[in-house]
């Protein structure tokens, strides 16, 4: 007398095999989709927090524009924060020293107290009671320092102070997609990368700057931020008053 042994029929089994293969690529595809996930949302952070870099360091020229220039400002012959078509130019006073000798009119040549800090390419204001003037310098050996044009009024050295601007620009647009910062007249050094828009817009009235950044990345989503230039205010009271 024979006896069937247990086992599993072909259908069985290639049904059971169906079952596992199906098995095993739903799982590949479920951790294809998370690691796609998990790559997404970690560049989405990293840009996230480039872009937020960006953002503050922009926000902390934003907020030094307009300190020391109290002056220049009411004079209005400066101007603490300028939105131009090549990009946004944020200045504040680097250093301020009195000057040596006095400069008559339609000279380049001006004499200083103390020098260190000054250099070729950079802009300054002679300011004295009654009248203020700004220039660039053309060269600057020592306390000798030399303009590039000539001044228009002339400047006694007992009260004239000579104030050295920080002339902060942010070239845009650029065509490698990159948002540059340059400080006076150093070479622009890249400040972020892929950057696909850059905007800048001051609103004098109300004295607020608001700042974009649209990154490559994430086309679609543009970072911004309003500031409120504090230092820009305070120069513009004393001009008011």
């Amino acid at each position: 007398m024979s006896r069937k042994r247990p086992g599993l029929t072909i259908f069985e089994t290639l049904l059971s095999l169906a079952l596992f293969v199906g098995l095993i690529l739903g799982g590949f595809d479920f951790f294809s989709r998370a690691r796609r996930m998990f790559f997404r949302l970690r560049t989405s952070q990293d840009t996230g927090e480039r872009v937020q870099s960006a953002l503050d360091r922009i926000r902390l020229d934003v907020l030094d524009a307009g300190r020391g220039l109290a002056d220049p400002i009411r004079r209005e012959i400066l101007q603490a924060i300028e939105p131009t078509e090549q990009g946004p130019i944020f200045r504040c006073a680097e250093l301020a020293v009195p000057l040596a000798l006095g400069a008559p009119a339609g000279t380049t040549e001006i004499t200083v107290a103390e020098g260190e800090g000054f250099a070729a390419g950079q802009e300054v204001c002679l300011v004295d009671r009654s009248q203020a003037e700004c220039g660039v310098l053309r060269s600057a050996e020592g306390p000798a320092l030399s303009l590039a044009a000539p001044l228009q009024a002339a400047f006694s050295g007992a009260d004239t102070t000579v104030i050295l601007v920080r002339r902060i620009f942010y070239p845009w647009p650029s065509g490698d997609g990159i948002l540059r910062r340059k400080v006076n007249a150093a070479s622009a050094q890249p400040l972020m990368e892929e950057v696909a828009a850059f905007r800048c817009a001051y609103g004098k009235a109300a004295n607020l700057v608001w700042v974009g950044i649209r990154p490559a990345a994430d086309p679609e989503n543009e970072y911004a931020v309003t500031i409120f230039p504090k230092n820009a205010a305070l120069a513009r009271t004393v001009q008011e008053r």
